[in-house]
Formats: structure tokens, C-alpha cells, sequence
């Protein structure tokens, strides 16, 4: 019964990929991962990291994930409060992505946030979306992200 309820009323950190966007410079464009606490109580977040790798048959992501870490994070961690979030911002090149629109490479999007629960268990979430084109003929943008990638670049627990 203990468990059950620790798990029900427990921090939960989601990654949630927002939409290709236009920026402010021409040519230039970002995409945010929005890291949400979806649980009923607070998380305190003690690492996070994110990258955005393009890949091609060649060339392939490495095993290891390739993480940016941001810092710098307390030991005792930055409050995230429950439906609380934060974004990791992405830029992208009109380029780049007339690249993975053509089918030369491919483009993911990857992070990770280590955090830890009102019961001082310790928590990670490890996501990856890749681009590919959009599956709505109405939608803004002709690339979309979608959950995708190496087994090792996701995970939750």
C-alpha cells in the first residue's frame, strides 16, 4: 500500500516537444522541450542536460548520448514545483532542416533531468524525438518531432 501511494503522490518530470518555430533572425528557427512535473508533489532537479545532433547512415549517433549539461544545479537541487516546468531551448537552421526535409540526414533532439522526490528517492528521464515530416496536412510546419531514437537516449524511471 506504501508503495502504491508513493508512486501515485510522486514527482513525475515529462518531456514535452513544443513546435518548430520561427525566430526573430531570418533562416533561423527553435524547437523547446518543456521538462513539466506531472505529479502531485515537488521535484528537486539535480542534473539536466540536452543536445541536438543531425545523423546520416554514415555518420550515426554515438552509443553515448553527447549531453550539454546545464549547471549549475545546488546540492540540494532546483525546486520544480508540482505542474512547475522549465525549457530547454533548440535553435535550428533553415538549413538543417532542409536537409532532413530532403532525406540527406536526420535530425534528434535529446536530454535528460535527474531529480529527486519528497522521499528522497532519486529519479531520471532520459528522452529523444526525432524530425520527420509531418503526418497533418494542416499543421505550420512540415516537420514535426517525434518520440524516435537509440534505445540507450530514453528512459524513465
Amino acid at each position: 500500500m506504501l508503495h502504491a501511494t508513493k508512486i501515485n503522490e510522486r514527482a513525475w518530470v515529462v518531456p514535452v516537444i513544443g513546435l518548430i518555430e520561427p525566430t526573430q533572425k531570418p533562416e533561423t528557427f527553435q524547437v523547446k522541450v518543456e521538462l513539466s512535473n506531472n505529479g502531485k508533489t515537488p521535484a528537486w532537479i539535480t542534473a539536466s542536460g540536452s543536445n541536438g545532433k543531425g545523423a546520416t547512415e554514415q555518420q550515426p549517433l554515438p552509443t553515448t548520448p553527447p549531453y550539454d549539461e546545464m549547471k549549475p544545479f545546488s546540492k540540494k537541487g532546483s525546486l520544480l514545483s508540482p505542474t512547475g516546468s522549465f525549457d530547454h531551448g533548440f535553435p535550428l537552421t533553415k538549413e538543417r532542416l532542409d536537409h532532413v526535409r530532403a532525406g540527406h540526414s536526420r535530425l534528434f533532439i535529446f536530454g535528460y533531468a535527474a531529480y529527486r522526490d519528497v522521499y528522497g528517492d532519486s529519479h531520471v528521464v532520459r528522452y529523444c524525438f526525432e524530425a520527420k515530416k509531418s503526418q497533418d496536412a494542416n499543421h505550420p510546419h512540415s516537420l514535426e518531432f517525434y518520440v524516435g531514437g537509440p534505445d540507450g537516449y530514453m528512459d524513465a524511471d
